[in-house]
């Protein structure tokens, strides 16, 4: 899970499931962007409006238990989502541009967001019914490192983390 900058930015102030309420969940295809800031390179395959997320609890995020229903648009893989804030929301939180969140698809694993198949078909219904991120899976960004520098980065990087879930809002 990746999050991008604005995220930070509001952080001190607002929590988590406050800088995503009624948000936009998008699922897209294609490669995912390597760097936090860019767009994404394709269309939305499909796109839920007005989730919501819980304030995060015992290390993990999830869902409201509202049901997150969808019509696909587009055929095509499913590869990684984007939950973005609602414009509404950021007008009011005056943060441009539109502050995300960003994980991955797949069937079963590790996945971010696990659907029954990642190849969608226009026309067909989405539900998700669950939706949890364990607060170990989300990076503020990638991460690259040489054998050199591991000790060092790797503590940085938990120093980091903890201070990334204190703001977010996550109970350890």
């Amino acid at each position: 899970m990746r999050i991008s900058e604005g995220v930070l930015r509001l952080s001190p102030d607002f929590s988590i499931s406050e800088i995503f309420r009624d948000g936009d969940l998008h699922i897209l295809g294609g490669s995912r962007p390597r760097i936090n800031e860019q767009a994404p390179g394709d269309p939305s395959l499909a796109f839920f409006l007005g989730i919501n997320l819980m304030a995060p609890e015992y290390g993990y995020l999830e869902k409201t238990r509202e049901s997150w229903r969808a019509e696909v648009k587009l055929n095509g893989e499913a590869s990684y989502f984007r939950i973005y804030q609602s414009l509404e929301r950021a007008r009011y939180l005056k943060d441009t541009p539109r502050v995300w969140l960003q994980g991955t698809i797949g069937v079963y694993g590790y996945d971010d967001l696990r659907l029954n198949t990642t190849y969608l078909s226009e026309g067909i219904i989405i539900d998700i019914d669950q939706f949890s991120i364990q607060r170990y899976f989300l990076e503020r960004e990638p991460c690259n490192h040489t054998a050199a520098n591991d000790n060092r980065m790797w503590r940085e990087k938990l120093m980091n983390q903890e201070a990334l879930e204190e703001r977010l809002g996550f109970n350890i």
